[in-house]
């Protein structure tokens, strides 16, 4: 089935501080905002989380925003939060002076954006440059979703309808507070799926299959079920499915999981 090869990671209120295997999209995705910067300071003493992060450490870091990828718009100065996992008082392998990327994302009762691990990257790294230049296109594509699904680049389309289904559908699962479905402006969610539709399915088979899996999963929390969307298999499936999505471009709304912290997860029997 696509969404248990595709989103293999179980959801929990807090697994989402640990982001190793997501791709670099799921993390763009997933986060608030995404900046490239310099590490100026690293706060000897780790802090406290607060709400659904309490009981966890996190190493405070101030960083200097040289370009903003993702939201953070006209933000010169950063706190980020990096989560603490060995034992009480370790710190992450960060620097002072540390040129890299880094994916944060807000939670409402902390002060500060919190830096799952796996969602930067240093300079030093291996392949940093091709995760840099991905991140800003990544990046640049959800900031402007609208003018990215008008591209008349068919890959710029694919991929920011990937993104959209990302945020709209997986993010609030893998916070694991997931409230109730609704669905979204209609206009967007047509050109989402003929996005996916006019896609490379070859090329960019792990988007496609991403979104038709975030999709399939948004149907286990409330959202309208895909009716007659092919079971996968070989490139009739291929065909077929995107037959299904021009077709129902129009009548079929996707829907978002807004994240809800006051509440469990409420979860609907295929």
């Amino acid at each position: 089935m696509v969404v248990v090869s595709i989103l293999s990671w179980a959801s929990s209120s807090t697994a989402y501080i640990a982001l190793p295997k997501e791709s670099l999209a799921q993390k763009v995705a997933f986060a608030d905002c995404v900046v490239v910067g310099k590490v100026t300071a690293i706060q000897d003493k780790p802090a406290q989380g607060k709400g659904e992060m309490r009981g966890r450490e996190f190493t405070l870091v101030d960083v200097e925003v040289k370009e903003s990828l993702l939201g953070a718009k006209d933000k010169k100065q950063l706190r980020l939060g990096f989560p603490n996992f060995d034992k009480p008082g370790a710190k992450p392998r960060l620097t002072v002076g540390q040129i890299g990327y880094f994916c944060g994302l807000l939670d409402g009762q902390n002060d500060f954006y919190i830096v799952p691990a796996g969602c930067s990257g240093a300079e030093k790294d291996p392949g940093f440059e091709k995760d840099l230049t991905a991140a800003r296109r990544l990046g640049r594509l959800l900031e402007h979703s609208e003018k990215g699904l008008k591209s008349t680049d068919v890959e710029d389309r694919l991929l920011t309808a990937y993104l959209l289904v990302l945020r709209n559908c997986y993010a609030p699962w893998r916070r694991g507070m997931v409230g109730k479905a609704e669905p979204i402006d209609a206009k967007q969610s047509k050109r989402i799926l003929l996005a996916l539709a006019a896609g490379d399915w070859k090329k960019n088979r792990q988007e496609v299959r991403g979104a038709v899996a975030a999709l399939q999963l948004s149907v286990k929390f409330g959202a309208p079920p895909l009716k007659g969307f092919p079971p996968e298999g070989g490139e009739e499936w291929v065909a077929a499915a995107k037959q299904w999505l021009k077709q129902n471009a129009e009548t079929y709304r996707i829907h978002q999981l807004w994240i809800d912290d006051k509440k469990d997860p409420t979860f609907k029997s295929p």
